[in-house]
C-alpha cells in the first residue's frame, strides 16, 4: 500500500491469504482489513472462491498470460448473427395451468415463417441449474440438426445441437439475464430471453 494506492491489490490479498507472515506489511494489511469494507468483501469473495475450488494454495498465471488475456480484442460469439430476431416470452393460455408461477416451469414459443420454436424453462433449484428443454419444428418437414446457444450477457455459456427430431436439452448454472438462440437453416436465429418470475 502506498499513498497513491491506499488498498492492497488482488494479488497482494491472495498472497496474504496464502501466508500472512510472508508479506512485510501483513500487520498493516490486517489493520486495513478491519477498517475497509470493500477490502473485507474482496477477501471474503476470495475465501469463498478458494473454498469452492477446494484449493489451499493459489497459483498466479504467468504475467505474459495475464497481459495477453487483458489486451486481447473482444471476439463475438461463434456463428452468432449480428442481429438475430428476438422473440419475447409469450403469455400462457389456459392449458398452461400452474406453469409460469414463481419457481415453476415457464413456457415460451415463437412461430416464424419457416419454423416454430417451443421451450420449457425450469428455474434453478438448490443446485443452481436451469433446465431448458425444447423442440424446433422446421416447415417443410426438413430433418436437420440445428445449433442452440445459451448466452449470458455477451458470453456463450453452452452450445448444443437438436436431435434429428428437433429436440434439445440444456442443464446449466447461469445467472439472471440469460437468453437462448436457435440458429435456423436459413441463417436467421430466434432469440428467447429469460422469463420474468
Amino acid at each position: 500500500m502506498t499513498p497513491g494506492r491506499p488498498h492492497p491489490d488482488l494479488l497482494t490479498w491472495t498472497r496474504w491469504m496464502e501466508d500472512p507472515g510472508s508479506l512485510p506489511d501483513s500487520d498493516e494489511m490486517e489493520r486495513h482489513l478491519g477498517r475497509c469494507e470493500s477490502c473485507r468483501r474482496l477477501v471474503e469473495m476470495l475465501r469463498e472462491v478458494g473454498t469452492a475450488r477446494r484449493v489451499s494454495r493459489w497459483a498466479s498465471p504467468p504475467e505474459e498470460t495475464v497481459w495477453s488475456a487483458l489486451n486481447r480484442p473482444a471476439e463475438p460469439a461463434p456463428r452468432v448473427p449480428r442481429r438475430p430476431r428476438r422473440a419475447e416470452w409469450q403469455p400462457l393460455d389456459v392449458r398452461g395451468g400452474g406453469l409460469g408461477a414463481t419457481g415453476e416451469a415457464r413456457l415460451a414459443s415463437h412461430a416464424l415463417e419457416n419454423a416454430e420454436v417451443g421451450i420449457v424453462a425450469v428455474p434453478p433449484g438448490p443446485d443452481g441449474r436451469w433446465r431448458i428443454t425444447g423442440k424446433v419444428w422446421v416447415r417443410g418437414g426438413q430433418s436437420v440438426e440445428l445449433e442452440v446457444v445459451l448466452i449470458h450477457d455477451d458470453h456463450v455459456v453452452a452450445v448444443t445441437r437438436t436431435t434429428p427430431a428437433g429436440e434439445f436439452e440444456l442443464e446449466e448454472v447461469v445467472g439472471p439475464g440469460w437468453s437462448l438462440e436457435v440458429h435456423l437453416p436459413d441463417g436467421t436465429a430466434v432469440t428467447l430471453a429469460e422469463p420474468a418470475s
